[in-house]
């Protein structure tokens, strides 16, 4: 090992799982190999399963490393079968159905499974069939009927059987006709698992049936055929030649800077139409096993397989085994061609077929050659043409247990197969890794599958790499999208072989770089980040000499990394609101619009207040002011002082002194007259709007008559003889409509002074002024129109006098004295 893999990698971490839900899909018509009437037509996001449900299937999700987790989506009650009219079966022999349809989404496929289902004929061999399963704890329902296993693309003749463990396989249908072919493992021949030819006159859905009911059976299915994941109707037109794009979207050339080389992980399994091992651009980069002598003739390692040098067959029988070995890690640095993920790695070639069309039991086969011989990593740029296989899930539960990832093609047919279902990638195995193909620009290309439950992650497609002719050419689809991440996964891997699956997954899936085109598509919503993934293998964030892909406190805070919304950031712990911002940063930690330095509960969105302190958040307090009277009651919930508003103006009765008046609610003045109508408010006999005026003086004083000046803010007029006027024409501008105040200071008595304000009078005579202060030396009259109204006292020199206008009154005021 390295020295920079020489660290203490400690206790390994939890895994990052694929969702156990039964959301898988629309019906694949009879006979038409995945291409069915429905394909593509589901082309909606993924729903999921009802989390309330109660019975049997319970998913279980695991959280990711270094983030926090993402749960699988909802599956609200009335977007199910069981929210969508579908009736819930009263036959006492499936009461499993009941809580079935409301774990899967309302599509033509799960519809059709509910119809199969109930049409199908209750049999000694379905019912020992149905009743295996579900003592499995297994929903039945994704399981095909008989009538759907007959109607799928199989192999005509033989069935998939697992025995019992006490039956002997060579032998333990021979009394119904059946004569035994292989087991699936060549090198096991006492396994569970066996492929058995149904004799010539014993129809396949009789086969079915009696097999099904055979004492020495656990369960018995077709052996489904399976087919490539090239782009549809792929001719190489189109492809984006070149190699610099595809690098530069999975960041391969900055990894390069780390490794190149992919050996140290071991084999690397390919299951396809066979590599063509002496292309020049693959030459060197196959897996040699160790427990056979090539070319001798024997079977050195009592396997099964008679010279198995780099693997399972040494035939290229197709064009598309040979471009996905040469994705995953066709050589670099050497000058020719192009470049795979890895520059140099073990490639294991196990298969497909040796002597048949490619089927379930032969991909088994491979699968269990790879994991027999030690391999931690797989490529299956395929899926099932039939329908969903029990017997090859059971196998990629077993091979958890050698810590082995499949990286699996989720296909093309622009279709969610959270709802329309493609197998193995719509299996729910921890130990499978299910892949989108992204486009030049990083969206989804247009015929690849998503599933935000079934489909894990995204890499690119569409470029050129070694073809089976010893050439170059382009390639497609998830078929090669998918060898482009075992290519990634196996270098990581390489780095540090001592980790688990469940731990290069989880690493996998958070290095990955998030694209706003996949959100919603798949589970990460991101496409494949080789250079942060490879770094990450050898990270160790806090220096303790435990690397981070092993550590369960990256950034030694003192918080797992499973529970710490920031494990590499010391400083942040918790995002109580995810919204990117830790809780030591962020102002306003649950995002309730509330700063958390008035919010009275900062981490709990639903509760901003308490106004009286009882220790009862307002949004769940009855009584938020503890007054006695319930919010429902109280026109002052918030207020302790107040709880009625008679005349609903706003102002509690205990505060408004017009508690029935929705005019009015103060009365400054105490006189009776509330505020908003009294133009006095502090009867002080200057209205208010007066008050408010600003000061201005009279500089407008044009003498008409007789002998008079204006200087210096003063106005004298001398002389001994009647009729000697002066006006002022801003005075007259402002009328009687206006509210104003007219006032002046004495500063000498005189004889006969008549100062005021006239509107309508007709200069003839200095008396006919219509409000008027009359001096005569030192006694003060107020005449109006001519006419006097009666003395007003003495006069003095200094005194002040203001006539004011009013709201159409008119105020007569002697040092502000009415």
């Amino acid at each position: 090992m390295s020295e920079l893999n020489k660290k203490n990698h400690g206790e390994k971490k939890g895994p990052y799982t694929k969702a156990a839900l039964f959301i898988l899909g629309t019906l694949f018509t009879s006979s038409v190999i995945y291409l069915s009437a429905n394909s593509g037509q589901e082309n909606q996001q993924a729903s999921a399963e009802d989390t309330s449900s109660s019975g049997r299937f319970s998913p279980h999700l695991a959280p990711h490393k270094n983030v926090k987790p993402i749960p699988p989506p909802v599956l609200a009650y009335s977007e199910s079968l069981a929210g969508n009219g579908v009736p819930i079966p009263t036959d006492p022999e499936r009461l499993w159905l009941s809580e079935s349809i409301k774990s899967h989404p309302d599509s033509p496929y799960w519809r059709q499974q509910v119809q199969d289902h109930l049409a199908q004929a209750r049999t000694p061999g379905w019912l020992k069939f149905e009743n295996y399963h579900l003592s499995k704890n297994r929903d039945p329902l994704l399981l095909p009927t008989f009538a759907r296993m007959l109607a799928s693309e199989h192999v005509p003749n033989a069935l998939t059987v697992r025995i019992l463990d006490n039956a002997v396989s060579q032998t333990a249908l021979l009394d119904i006709g059946l004569i035994h072919d292989r087991p699936v493992n060549e090198a096991d021949p006492q396994g569970r698992v066996h492929v058995y030819t149904i004799p010539n006159d014993m129809s396949f859905l009789e086969a079915l049936e009696t097999v099904n009911a055979h004492p020495a059976v656990a369960y018995a299915e077709p052996d489904y055929l399976i087919e490539w994941a090239l782009a549809p109707n792929e001719t190489n037109d189109g492809i984006s030649n070149g190699t610099a794009w595809w690098l530069n979207q999975i960041r391969a050339y900055e990894a390069w800077d780390t490794i190149t080389d992919a050996s140290a992980i071991g084999p690397v399994a390919v299951y396809d139409q066979g590599i063509l091992r002496s292309h020049p651009d693959l030459q060197g980069n196959f897996w040699v096993n160790p427990d056979e002598i090539e070319g001798n003739g024997v079977d050195d390692d009592n396997n099964g397989i008679v010279d198995d040098i780099n693997g399972r067959t040494n035939r290229v029988f197709g064009s598309h085994g040979t471009p996905v070995a040469g994705t995953i890690c066709g050589r670099g640095d050497n000058s020719i061609g192009y470049v795979g993920s890895a520059w140099t790695c073990q490639l294991m070639d196990t298969g497909g077929p040796l002597s048949f069309a490619a089927a379930v039991s032969d991909a088994m086969a491979s699968l269990s050659y790879a994991t027999d011989k030690g391999s931690k990593i797989s490529n299956h740029s395929w899926g099932i043409r039939g329908d969903y296989s029990q017997a090859f899930k059971d196998l990629i539960t077993e091979i958890q247990d050698d810590d082995h990832l499949m990286v699996i093609a989720s296909h093309n047919f622009n279709s969610n197969i959270d709802s329309s279902p493609v197998y193995p990638a719509s299996y729910d195995n921890d130990n499978i890794l299910s892949i989108a193909a992204s486009n030049r620009s990083e969206g989804r290309i247009s015929y690849s599958n998503f599933g935000v439950v079934s489909v894990d992650i995204a890499a690119p497609t569409e470029f050129n790499t070694v073809n089976s002719s010893g050439g170059y050419s382009g390639f497609s689809g998830t078929s090669q999208a998918t060898p482009v991440m075992t290519g990634v996964i196996a270098l990581a891997w390489s780095m540090d072989p001592t980790m688990t699956f469940r731990e290069i997954k989880n690493l996998v899936m958070d290095t990955a770089r998030p694209v706003a085109a996949w959100q919603g598509l798949t589970r990460s919503g991101a496409i494949v980040d080789m250079k942060t993934l490879v770094e990450s293998v050898i990270l160790d964030t806090d220096g303790d000499g435990i690397l981070d892909d092993v550590d369960t406190d990256d950034d030694n805070d003192g918080v797992l990394d499973v529970d710490d919304a920031f494990p590499k950031d010391p400083n942040e712990t918790v995002d109580t609101d995810g919204d990117g911002i830790g809780n030591n940063t962020d102002t306003d930690d649950d995002g309730d619009g509330v700063s958390d330095s008035d919010d009275w509960r900062p981490l709990d969105p639903s509760e901003q207040y308490d106004t009286d302190g009882d220790g009862v958040g307002n949004n769940t307090d009855n009584d938020d002011d503890n007054d006695g009277v319930e919010d429902a009651n109280d026109a002052f919930p918030l207020d302790a002082t107040e709880t009625t508003d008679s005349d609903g103006d706003g102002v509690g009765d205990n505060t408004d002194t017009f508690p029935n008046d929705p005019n009015e609610t103060t009365d400054s003045d105490g006189d009776g007259v509330g505020d908003n109508g009294d133009i006095d408010r502090d009867n002080d006999g200057l209205a208010d709007e007066l008050e408010s005026r600003t000061q201005a003086d009279i500089t407008d004083w044009p003498v008409l008559t007789g002998n008079a000046t204006f200087a210096d803010d003063v106005l004298s007029a001398n002389g001994g003889s009647w009729g000697y006027q002066a006006n002022s024409a801003r005075i007259s501008t402002y009328g009687f409509s206006d509210n104003y105040r007219f006032s002046f200071k004495i500063d000498a008595l005189g004889t006969y002074n008549m100062i005021g304000l006239g509107n309508v009078e007709s200069s003839a005579s200095y008396t006919d002024i219509d409000y008027a202060f009359y001096l005569i030396n030192s006694t003060l009259y107020i005449y109006e129109s001519g006419g006097s109204k009666g003395t007003f006292g003495s006069i003095a020199v200094g005194d002040t006098l203001s006539i004011d206008v009013a709201e159409g009154s008119v105020t007569y005021r002697r040092n502000d004295t009415v």
